[in-house]
């Protein structure tokens, strides 16, 4: 076994059991879903966010009181204190929303989290968002993320539920089952898990 200092955690659909962009559609009246055309590069990803927003209007503290009401899994709480009691740093890097990964990070006392600013005027989401973790670029953020802790890939352990969200040069890749890539069928590097709970086994 490698000696992990550094843990990379998804949040939507890993640390929390829904997804920051799916609240966000409901709340506005059902936005478009353009993810293929994004991930074949007939889109950008700011598109791709742009066109998630329905036609209702929704305003900063609605989004803020959505995010204090999403709860982590009841195992994150557990998996996070083991981590730091092996010395493990826990940062968010996520797609998701701030709002969400603030909350998140806040109840998970998780002091580093990434994630995507929505752009908001006169107290309301404008359908703009300043991408600061663009899902096809996550790796990319998380190497520089490693090169500044001055870590190695080999300590890294990488934890979501999309295939975006591992690299194979990581000591250790947990990726949590869920229902949106269920027919994916991950290469052996990856392990799999049915529960958070079960990730400090391979620590």
């Amino acid at each position: 076994k490698y000696k992990f200092s550094i843990a990379f955690l998804d949040m939507d659909d890993t640390l929390l059991n829904a997804n920051s962009w799916e609240i966000i559609k409901r709340m506005s009246g059902n936005g478009e879903d353009h993810f293929s055309e994004y991930m074949l590069g007939k889109i950008s990803y700011p598109e791709l966010l742009s066109k998630s927003f329905g036609k209702k209007q929704v305003c900063q503290n609605e989004i803020m009181a959505k995010a204090e009401q999403a709860e982590p899994r009841p195992e994150a709480d557990t998996l996070v204190y083991i981590m730091k009691s092996l010395g493990i740093e826990p940062i968010i890097v996520t797609a998701g929303l701030c709002e969400f990964a603030r909350a998140v990070a806040e109840k998970l006392e998780i002091g580093e989290y990434y994630c995507n600013e929505l752009e908001y005027r006169n107290g309301c989401a404008t359908g703009a968002v300043l991408v600061k973790v663009e899902p096809l670029r996550k790796i990319e953020l998380i190497e520089k993320i490693i090169a500044q802790k001055n870590a190695t890939w080999r300590e890294a352990v990488l934890i979501g539920d999309s295939p975006l969200d591992f690299d194979s040069r990581a000591g250790l890749n947990i990726m949590l089952e869920t229902e949106r890539y269920s027919s994916w069928t991950p290469p052996e590097w990856i392990l799999r898990v049915r529960s958070l709970i079960s990730v400090p086994v391979f620590f």
